[in-house]
């Protein structure tokens, strides 16, 4: 559970890292199936969205729990009195909002005020109040109300941390063997069809480093090596029935990615002989090259001299 911990978060980050001409397009399904919070610690249920709605039917995000310690004692309920319908009533107030904010193209954004009612389920909204109370009783002593105005002051809510790839399926996987024919076949096929992205990918052969057999399991090459030693030869060979194969952008090989399974993060009932490391990728950026690792499913960038194994991917062989 650790490993699939640790896989997820890194997979995340190095999404993030990766600029927007290397990742345009469809997201893959990455197969993560946990959620967890910023530090990485596993929850013990995927949050779901909130759809709380007020009594005018306006969303109004989810109810979140706020604290205001008194002496050392703790207040998580705040009482105030506030007009509903025209009357003054003591009742106990309900703060509603998000923990985050994101704009339509995933930037974080500043989130609106926190809004109050008179129900946790909704209900009347009433004006957040200033001064609070620790009961509706006669003998209710006055509190802080909750210090709102700060924006690092939202408390927390049941949709914390959702959003998550384990609340989507987003372009869930499907394969198709193929033998070199480009027909459909249950066993030794030799490439496999992205039934997603139409990508046909090449399926290495079991062997041990042997630059004579470029599609063995393991040989790495060095990225300038890899065109002439690796691509070429395929296409000479017209392996797997064809000649146009190439060396996958970062994008299309991160979608192959599994991060349901580690070491290698990759399905291997399709995909066989895939070694658990680095595989170049076709994205470079000045002296480096991206990669994706199949022992967890990072993406990385490393100098281009390092050597690391590679696949081939066409289109429609």
């Amino acid at each position: 559970m650790e490993m699939k911990k640790t896989m997820a978060v890194l997979f995340t980050m190095a999404m993030l890292a990766i600029p927007a001409f290397a990742w345009a397009g469809a997201v893959p399904d990455t197969g993560q199936s946990d959620c967890y919070d910023e530090l990485g610690t596993e929850l013990r249920n995927c949050p779901s969205k909130c759809d709380t709605q007020d009594a005018d039917g306006n969303e109004i995000g989810c109810e979140r729990s706020l604290t205001v310690t008194v002496e050392d004692t703790e207040h998580k309920k705040f009482f105030a009195d506030v007009v509903i319908e025209g009357e003054i009533s003591r009742t106990q107030v309900y703060y509603f909002g998000s923990r985050r904010c994101l704009k339509t193209d995933g930037e974080e954004e500043t989130c609106p005020d926190l809004t109050c009612y008179d129900k946790s389920s909704g209900g009347v909204p009433v004006d957040c109040p200033e001064t609070c109370y620790d009961s509706n009783k006669d003998d209710a002593v006055g509190i802080p109300c909750p210090a709102i105005a700060d924006p690092a002051n939202r408390g927390t809510g049941s949709d914390d941390y959702y959003g998550q790839d384990a609340n989507y399926s987003i372009n869930p996987p499907s394969y198709t063997k193929l033998n070199s024919a480009g027909e459909e076949v249950d066993s030794d096929w030799t490439k496999v069809t992205d039934n997603s992205t139409g990508l046909v990918w090449v399926v290495k052969d079991e062997g041990e480093a042997a630059l004579d057999k470029p599609n063995n399991a393991g040989n790495t090459y060095k990225k300038a090596s890899v065109q002439a030693d690796f691509i070429d030869k395929l296409n000479i060979l017209t392996f797997a029935g064809s000649d146009t194969w190439r060396l996958p952008t970062v994008k299309e090989l991160a979608m192959l990615v599994n991060c349901s399974g580690s070491s290698p993060a990759i399905d291997g009932g399709y995909f066989s002989n895939m070694q658990a490391g680095k595989y170049w990728t076709s994205t470079s950026v000045s002296a480096e090259a991206y990669y994706v690792d199949f022992t967890d499913g990072t993406v990385g960038k490393a100098n281009t001299d390092e050597s690391y194994y590679v696949i081939a991917v066409g289109t429609g062989n």
